[in-house]
């Protein structure tokens, strides 16, 4: 087999996420290491146009599984590119990556980002799980074998980005218009019900009464205005409503989390969050609920604390005690970016992925021999 592999990454959906942008990194990482990456993507999504930027040769489509029409089309690209191994990103992206196979004898890897119930992932001829609860979710419910899944945890690319100074706490807090006394908490994610923000919002009155000069930002895209309403209007009910800023998409993720005190992350459901990372990366101790994956890369005590999903009084216990308890904040900062360098980093996580696609390839030409893997 050749060490230079042909890949077609197959990603779904237009605006950016944690999916989406493990593809993005990915893919860069693949070329920076001597392999061929292609991108198929929706027309007008962020990472065709990222991708361009970049001059990574990019496919568009509309990923549309009838008629067969575009099937073909990408099968002829994949053909005539000779492309090594398909790797599939997101919902629709998987399910057109299964169909691929009925028109190319290309093998197909899917990264599982999320823990959905979809039959058609026990097709895939290997699957990447980016954490053990979604390993072992993808071998009961979607009953993919053992032998076709492995456990790759995601990754922090460029470790570098976040090594800089935090900067003036004072001039950045009047960049977002802020006190510069006060106790931050950073939230980073999708405004939407899964992330669980209400429960942030539950409990803020109880976290205000015992550190007063609390805010609250909240960075990323609003999904559902309606929710994001209803979000408000519980927190106007419970007089918190001025201690939320709503950032919305930002560039500059890393300078507020190394600014925050802690970041949060309530969610009723998780696989392996990139933003408990991103956060461990720049010292920023973490407290999540419980959920999904979660448990795999926060250590209760060590370098954050875990609640019980939907549960508010815990979680304001929990960041009461990271905002008041400086010496257990400090201990928790001091471990978190030790875990990201030891487990976390691309160096760590990349040859297991190319590991994931050498196998696949492999199990392609022993199912089929006298014919070349590569």
């Amino acid at each position: 087999m050749s060490n230079r592999l042909r890949i077609l990454e197959i990603v779904s959906g237009t605006k950016i996420n944690g999916a989406i942008k493990h593809c993005h990194d990915l893919t860069l990482a693949l070329r920076e290491n001597g392999h061929r990456p292609h991108v198929a993507c929706l027309p007008d999504s962020w990472i065709g146009r990222q991708m361009e930027s970049q001059r990574v040769p990019t496919l568009l489509s509309d990923l549309s599984r009838w008629p067969v029409s575009e099937l073909r089309r990408i099968a002829t690209f994949i053909r005539q590119n000779e492309i090594d191994v398909i790797h599939t990103h997101m919902s629709r992206a998987h399910f057109f990556g299964v169909l691929l196979k009925r028109f190319v004898k290309v093998p197909v890897v899917a990264t599982a980002h999320n823990r959905i119930f979809q039959l058609h992932w026990m097709f895939n001829d290997r699957v990447i799980a980016v954490s053990e609860a979604t390993r072992k979710f993808q071998i009961e419910r979607n009953l993919v074998r053992p032998n076709r899944i492995k456990t790759v945890h995601n990754f922090v690319n460029n470790l570098e980005a976040f090594d800089s100074a935090p900067g003036d706490r004072e001039q950045f807090c009047r960049k977002l218009e802020i006190d510069p006394q006060a106790n931050l908490i950073a939230f980073v994610g999708e405004v939407t019900n899964r992330k669980g923000l209400l429960y942030l919002i539950e409990a803020l009155p109880r976290i205000v009464a015992r550190v007063p000069a609390t805010q609250v930002l909240l960075v990323g895209p609003v999904i559902d205005e309606k929710c994001k309403e209803e979000f408000c209007q519980r927190a106007r009910v419970l007089g918190v409503f001025d201690r939320l800023k709503f950032l919305g998409k930002r560039t500059d993720v890393s300078e507020i989390l190394s600014h925050s005190d802690v970041f949060a992350l309530p969610s009723i459901e998780e696989s392996f969050p990139l933003t408990i990372l991103e956060s461990m990366t720049v010292g920023t101790p973490v407290v999540a609920s419980n959920v999904g994956g979660v448990s795999e890369c926060v250590e209760r005590g060590v370098n954050g604390l875990l609640v019980p999903p939907q549960r508010p009084d815990e979680l304001a216990a929990a960041l009461i005690r990271v905002l008041t308890n400086h010496k257990l904040r400090r201990s928790l900062s001091a471990n978190c970016r030790s875990s990201v360098l030891e487990d976390y980093s691309l160096q760590s996580q990349f040859p297991k992925i190319v590991s994931v696609f050498e196998d696949a390839i492999e199990s392609i030409a022993v199912a089929r021999p006298g014919k070349s893997a590569a």
